[in-house]
């Protein structure tokens, strides 16, 4: 996913945005951001993704939340969507660094690295 250009300081940044607020999971760098997010150590070539579960009408007392993972398995905490989980945008913040996206359009060519099927809420 992440490209970094050689001899420079970038960091990249994924999540979901909800109003202003964004929910991240990025590289670890030296600047302080607006947001709730967490940081982790990167190489070319990881694959970061991020997902939102909404549980089960049925199931009151689960709360929506945010997920992200890291060469296919889950990483980092779980963000508690107490409200607005309806109003969430995809979230991408770079600088010197590439990254490719892949929202699920054609999972048969390009499937998730983490399998969603075997996601517990």
């Amino acid at each position: 996913m992440l490209e970094e250009v050689k001899n420079k300081f970038c960091y990249a940044a994924i999540g979901f945005s909800r109003g202003g607020t964004p929910l991240m999971f990025m590289s670890n760098c030296p600047i302080t951001f607006t947001g709730l997010y967490q940081t982790t150590s990167w190489k070319d070539g990881d694959v970061f993704g991020c997902g939102v579960v909404l549980p089960p009408k049925k199931e009151l007392e689960t709360l929506p939340y945010v997920f992200f993972t890291k060469n296919g398995r889950m990483t980092g905490n779980k963000f508690s969507l107490k409200e607005d989980s309806d109003n969430l945008r995809p979230y991408f913040k770079l600088l010197l660094c590439s990254i490719e996206i892949n929202f699920g359009n054609d999972l048969d060519k390009k499937p998730f690295r983490y399998n969603i099927l075997k996601h517990n809420i």
